[in-house]
């Protein structure tokens, strides 16, 4: 994933998968809400050591078209601010790999320019690149149903091709939108209810290898606030809320993330609303106001940062954020920060080659007073340490049995993020949303609830 990262471990990437057909309704506060059921895939992984980890795959579906809604698996992002999806018109071996949209299949598709114009299929029309942290899209404009979860009448799709070559952690991080015009080729062939919405989406005509190569999701369901659109038509959650795609009312602009952390518990994303019964008993939500809403993404304050309780003074001059993405594997740490932060948290496992036992915390102070702290199970893993280095970290040289030099370390990204994203911006990705139930508020006033989720002990931990 291109120069806005410099990942410094191999990593679990965190995109998302919805069991088709598990949408349900839910009633937090005075809103009915929508919830879709996540499954989880693990992959392997390896690092340059030759150790193998694993990566979380998280896929989310949705359908698109009608009368026979077509199934897409998308990433839930936090960090972009539009649906695209792969259309049938590109012809990459990247887009072949995955389910692409065939308006030709769909009564209610419609090609449009960026205003919503309706125009003929193979007029010039207006056309998109967007640009993640990792790899980028380039579109055209159309219309359609779109569907949260999967549907009984939904088409599905042959599966899609596997290519697990990823070492790095990855970024969906939107960096940006450029518009151009474009005529394109003839198409390669191939009562609303709740959580459905018609509008706008942007049809992949390219995608770069990486990440659209190795993964199996199909595309991006941008979930980042409406200044991270091309126009607010384009962002879901504003045209969800504001066009009946469940009731009105003071939840309508909210969603929610849930990350299980043991294999008998089910992870989701809810839209308008949240369950109180995720939350961990005694816990309540503390919210932090966003910040910087124009610029588009989840931002909040960032007080202080403790690494094994040490405050680190980078964040003493009161420039430090955070953007909570719910499309970034790990945490991200400006690079700046990022040795200090190794050097407080690296530590002996008491549990040989694990990371889950007792250790260093990393507490990061936010706006409200509230401090997110993680322990070694929610951030380390091993640290391969060749023999010639055992002597210096551990005192003990063994060149017969590895698993006895091992660390802990975190898993971090090490990051430089553009403008107007300030430099000491910190990516608070799956670690914390594991740790943290977590609400996203678009309302007049943009904020984040974090509230302690509930989980089995972490002794039962196994994700």
């Amino acid at each position: 994933m291109a120069s806005l990262t410099n990942p410094v471990m191999a990593t679990r990437i965190f995109v998302a998968m919805l069991f088709g057909g598990n949408v349900h309704a839910i009633y937090p506060g005075t809103s009915p809400g929508v919830t879709v059921k996540l499954h989880r895939q693990q992959i392997p992984l390896h690092n340059e050591a030759g150790i193998v980890h694993h990566k979380s795959a998280y896929y989310g579906r949705i359908t698109v078209g009608s009368p026979k809604p077509q199934i897409f698996d998308m990433v839930f992002d936090t960090g972009s601010g539009h649906v695209v999806i792969p259309s049938s018109m590109c012809r990459m071996s990247t887009c072949k790999k995955h389910r692409r949209f065939q308006s030709r299949a769909s009564m209610t598709a419609r090609d449009i320019d960026v205003d919503g114009t309706v125009i003929n299929a193979w007029d010039a029309r207006d056309q998109i690149t967007v640009a993640f942290g990792t790899g980028e899209v380039t579109g055209i404009f159309m219309a359609d149903k779109i569907c949260l979860g999967g549907s009984s009448e939904a088409q599905e799709a042959p599966p899609n091709a596997t290519n697990n070559k990823v070492t790095n952690g990855n970024v969906m991080l939107q960096k940006s939108a450029a518009l151009s015009n474009i005529t394109i080729s003839e198409e390669d062939y191939g009562a609303e209810p709740i959580g459905c919405i018609d509008m706008g989406f942007v049809a992949a005509i390219a995608m770069t290898d990486d990440p659209f190569d190795a993964f199996d999701f199909d595309g991006v369901m941008g979930l980042g606030l409406p200044s991270l659109s091309e126009t607010p038509k384009y962002n879901f959650l504003l045209e969800a809320a504001s066009g009946a795609a469940w009731p009105d009312g003071e939840t309508s602009h909210m969603f929610s993330m849930f990350l299980a952390t043991a294999q008998d518990e089910e992870s989701e994303i809810t839209f308008a609303g949240y369950r109180t019964e995720r939350f961990k008993e005694g816990a309540n939500i503390s919210w932090c106001a966003a910040r910087d809403a124009e610029h588009g993404h989840w931002q909040i304050d960032v007080k202080s940062i403790r690494a094994n309780g040490t405050r680190l003074p980078f964040c003493d001059d009161g420039t430090c954020r955070a953007v909570v993405d719910t499309g970034t594997s790990l945490l991200g740490i400006p690079s700046a920060l990022g040795p200090q932060v190794v050097r407080h948290l690296r530590h002996r496992s008491l549990i040989q080659g694990s990371c889950t036992g007792p250790g260093p915390k990393l507490e990061i102070e936010v706006d409200g007073g509230f401090t997110l702290a993680l322990n070694p199970i929610d951030f380390a893993r091993p640290e391969y340490v060749p023999p010639k280095l055992d002597n210096d970290l551990n005192g003990k040289i063994n060149s017969t049995d590895y698993w006895k030099s091992f660390n802990c370390v975190p898993m971090l990204m090490h990051i430089e993020l553009p403008s107007p994203l300030k430099k000491k911006t910190l990516i608070l990705g799956e670690p914390v949303l594991q740790r943290y139930y977590t609400i996203f508020d678009a309302a007049s006033k943009p904020r984040v609830g974090f509230v302690e989720a509930r989980h089995p002990s972490p002794s039962l931990r196994t994700i």
